[in-house]
């Protein structure tokens, strides 16, 4: 049979660190799209012709 606790244990230290894991990757997804964005815009300002 499966120990609830041992599978707790392992949850705990494991899915911590998933889940940190997830959430930086996030941020750093982001961050990259804000700073695609901000360059895009920034091309397109002065415009000579």
């Amino acid at each position: 049979m499966v120990d609830l606790g041992m599978v707790a244990k392992l949850w705990s230290a494991y899915g911590v660190n998933i889940i940190v894991l997830i959430i930086l990757l996030l941020v750093a997804w982001i961050i990259g799209l804000v700073m695609q964005r901000s360059q895009v815009k920034g091309k397109e300002g002065p415009k000579k012709g």
